[in-house]
């Protein structure tokens, strides 16, 4: 048995009878919270001032979803929108971890997970939409010492080193000390681009 509901009339009736009583109106509900957890299929009128209000709400959330859509793609907008930006912060990082002779960083799977939260941070501090050209080698400063120091390779040491084949993995909470440490580092270059926060 399932318990079905329309309006304020609640019915328990058989499970194979269910779609028939969707067909007329009836949601399907929880028997002990009176939640829904079918929504009726048919049988339900609306007045004109109830449709009218839906596409008055479903206008509301369309633009509402433009707008948002048009302001992750401004935060992180450079040549060629977001994976742009992020694309050429990339190679900036990378450029500047084969300069100093660590080719193994340069290709390491956490560069992109430390880019993007050094980007989000850094558009947090600053309290930017968008990342500006003349802060694009300060975050490939900041990815690469971040990158540096999650790995062990800086003060601080790694959290697991395998000596078979020799492995050292990524420690999360090295990569966060990091760079919260490296906020204050280069807080007099970010703080030339941070805005007041309306």
């Amino acid at each position: 048995m399932v318990k079905v509901r329309k309006e304020n009339r609640v019915l328990d009736v058989f499970e194979d009878e269910k779609e028939i009583y969707k067909a007329k109106g009836y949601d399907v509900i929880d028997s002990s919270t009176g939640e829904v957890l079918e929504h009726a299929t048919g049988g339900r009128t609306f007045t004109t001032e109830e449709y009218n209000a839906i596409l008055v709400e479903l206008a509301q959330v369309k633009k509402e979803l433009d707008e948002t859509k048009a302001a992750l793609e401004s935060a992180t907008k450079g040549k060629g929108g977001k994976n742009g930006k992020l694309a050429t912060l990339k190679a900036l990082t990378q450029r500047r971890l084969r300069l100093n002779n660590n080719l193994d960083l340069a290709d390491s799977e956490h560069l992109d997970y430390l880019l993007e939260e050094v980007v989000r941070r850094v558009l947090n501090y600053c309290n930017l939409d968008v990342i500006p050209d003349e802060l694009d080698y300060t975050i490939a400063r900041m990815t690469d010492l971040a990158l540096k120091q999650a790995l062990g390779q800086l003060d601080g040491e790694a959290k697991t080193i395998k000596v078979g084949d020799t492995s050292v993995s990524f420690d999360a909470d090295a990569a966060t000390k990091a760079l919260n440490n490296l906020m204050g580092d280069f807080e007099g270059e970010l703080n030339e681009f941070r805005r007041l926060r309306w």
